[in-house]
């Protein structure tokens, strides 16, 4: 199965071409074309040119085109369902919504995507979009030549890269029910949280993960074009000059000790911008922070801006949450998101798309692609085409095969009919008469087997318990092995057996006998070792305490 995934930015076009691995995928294919920054050429038409030559190199019917809306035209809200059913989630997101879009809702899309079940609930994170968006986006791929099998939003894909999506959402506790929670519950521990960015040309993507599952989404207004733009007005450069020197050598001086003047002033214009960008991602994670009862612990950097060398330690120091580019994802090792050769780190968005189109059924995709827009989808008209005659055939031998069922059918209940009469006369014979008549059903049977069965189980408990020596038998191997009385002067207080540990606790005439008697019984240890330990005992005047711990082997004959 071949997914390929398209995020169109402002800046460039991304490709991502994967093909289904078991569990995981086979990225083979990464590429970005970038977008020309000369405002008198039409980005539109550039973007058309790219679309139908990738067209051409796909086989449509064998291939799901994936594409993603940008985040910042949808409405995410999280929402808890106290089913798990996902048609019942559908049909109920709309008037859920209802009062949470700034827009009609008569005019809208709506999909779901299941974060996690809770008892006979869901947790859901819920998306809206006017449907003038989609059908922008249709109308730009189709003119480009590619019919999309999935419209998808750029933060739930992105989550992708970072859960088991080929498993079913992961289970949690049972939702609160309205009349549990007039009683004040004791103060909870906020869990922790990850924070994903992916800083892009205009805008950054965040999304927020706790507890292996996906918690919100957002967009910030700040992108590597601020930084740019600040560029090409301190240096008076052409925003086009800016870009380039933003790709090529942007830098954050975390210290200016030992740097030029140039330097500084470089790197303080790039400051005051990102301290911008920081003062919005410090709202931002106050109120997640609030509303989910989380705490940031750790954060993750995607995207071609998050390249600016030292942008994680300034992030680090000022918002005190430690800040690291993407290295690597648990559903493709290879893949090197901090410094891969393919430029991963700027085309994650296209990479997380294109496993948008691998999903299952039981974790499935979010796709936009409904009601409407779903109905002018070409793909039917084309499997048409292509398997029209191959389809007549098969409904043929369906009908035929509908009939053969059906005898079939009656011939399995007569022979059901022929064995239940013969499990009865079996069964009659086989216990002597104990079971006939209506006592020879199916159950009575099993029962009977499984008396059988536990019978014989106790007869070989019984023919193992008589093969183990008693305490006694024990007690009398350890007498045999003690030197003689006039050797060694033995006053045995406790004796203790427990299965195959034994301890002894007793008094002897002098400490050299203890040694004597350890020497004697460890011809009868199990493993030939003899445990000392300090006995219990109270110890009159002339005598020294001892305690032994041996295993013995308690099976007769061996």
């Amino acid at each position: 199965m071949r997914s390929v995934g398209i995020d169109i930015g402002r800046f460039s076009v991304k490709i991502a071409e994967v093909e289904a691995l078991n569990r995981s995928f086979t990225l083979t294919r990464l590429e970005e074309f970038p977008l020309s920054t000369d405002p008198t050429k039409d980005n539109e038409i550039e973007i058309l040119d790219l679309l139908r030559n990738l067209a051409q190199q796909f086989d449509s019917a064998n291939t799901t085109f994936v594409f993603g809306l940008p985040q910042e035209q949808v409405v995410v809200r999280s929402k808890d369902f106290p089913f798990r059913e996902r048609h019942k989630i559908l049909k109920s997101v709309p008037f859920e919504l209802e009062d949470d879009i700034p827009f009609s809702g008569e005019g809208a899309l709506f999909d779901a995507k299941v974060t996690r079940y809770r008892g006979n609930g869901a947790e859901v994170i819920a998306v809206a979009t006017p449907v003038e968006r989609v059908h922008a986006l249709l109308q730009v791929a189709r003119d480009g030549g590619i019919e999309p099998t999935i419209v998808s939003t750029e933060g739930l894909a992105l989550a992708n890269l970072f859960e088991e999506w080929t498993e079913p959402p992961p289970e949690g506790p049972p939702l609160v029910l309205d009349k549990d929670k007039e009683h004040p519950a004791a103060p909870v521990t906020p869990a922790g949280a990850q924070l994903i960015l992916n800083i892009g040309h205009r805008s950054t993507l965040m999304i927020v993960r706790s507890e292996d599952r996906l918690l919100t989404t957002r967009t910030l207004d700040w992108g590597g074009l601020d930084v740019a733009r600040a560029l090409a007005a301190k240096y008076n450069l052409h925003i086009v000059e800016a870009l380039k020197e933003l790709r090529k050598k942007a830098f954050i001086l975390t210290s200016n000790e030992g740097a030029t003047r140039d330097q500084v002033i470089f790197s303080d214009t790039i400051k005051h911008v990102v301290d911008e960008f920081v003062h919005e991602l410090q709202l931002a994670l106050l109120e997640i922070e609030a509303d989910f009862q989380v705490k940031v612990e750790k954060a993750l950097m995607t995207g071609g801006a998050c390249q600016i060398q030292n942008l994680g330690p300034y992030l680090t120091q000022h918002l005190e949450v430690p800040f690291n580019r993407l290295k690597q994802i648990p559903s493709h090792a290879s893949l090197n998101f901090e410094s891969g050769n393919s430029g991963e780190v700027s085309k994650a968005i296209a990479i997380a798309l294109a496993i948008e189109g691998l999903k299952r059924p039981r974790n499935p995709a979010t796709n936009l692609l409904r009601g409407e827009l779903a109905k002018q989808s070409q793909t039917l008209k084309r499997f048409l085409q292509k398997w029209g005659h191959a389809m007549a055939v098969g409904s043929a031998a369906f009908l035929c095969l509908f009939l053969w069922s059906i005898l079939r059918d009656s011939f399995a209940e007569d022979m059901a009919n022929q064995a239940y009469e013969q499990m009865k006369i079996q069964a009659k014979n086989v216990t002597n008469g104990e079971l006939k008549g209506a006592r020879a059903n199916p159950s009575s049977v099993r029962k009977y087997i499984r008396d059988q069965e536990q019978e014989a189980k106790n007869r070989k408990l019984a023919e193992k318990v008589q093969t183990i020596s008693s305490a006694m038998d024990v007690f009398k191997r350890l007498t045999e092995s003690t030197p003689a009385k006039k050797n060694v002067i033995l006053d045995v207080q406790k004796f203790v057996v427990d299965n195959e540990r034994v301890e002894v606790q007793g008094l002897v005439g002098q400490g050299a006998d203890i040694e004597t008697i350890a020497n004697a019984w460890k011809s009868l240890s199990a493993d030939n070792k003899i445990e000392r330990f300090t006995p219990t005992l109270s110890v009159p005047a002339g005598k020294t305490a001892f305690g032994l711990r041996l295993k013995v082997n308690r099976i007769k004959g061996k």
